[in-house]
């Protein structure tokens, strides 16, 4: 393992799964900004693809009805997190 080799690595967080959906927020260290970025992945039997594109987007909750998804999102380093809702088919938050 090469020092640049860090920055491939990824830590699996909350997930959450409502039928057939289930998401995963996945965080890896950005050592350029000294900063850990998330984003949320949605998980498929293909494997998991990226589903929100946010800075550090963590804590997902999909409704009752499995339209939205609610999580928190900083857009910035050093920003307290808000809360985002996105429709499940995808779109923005």
């Amino acid at each position: 393992m090469r020092p640049d080799d860090v920055e491939l690595l990824t830590t699996p967080d909350a997930l959450t799964m409502r039928g057939e959906l289930l998401l995963v927020a996945v965080a890896h260290p950005a050592l350029d900004t000294n900063d850990y970025p998330s984003r949320l992945h949605r998980v498929t039997p293909d494997g998991p693809r990226p589903w929100s594109y946010g800075h550090a987007d963590t804590a997902p909750a999909i409704s009752p009805d499995g339209q939205w998804v609610a999580f928190l999102r900083s857009t910035q380093p050093g920003e307290k997190p808000q809360v985002y809702v996105q429709p499940v088919d995808g779109g923005d938050a």
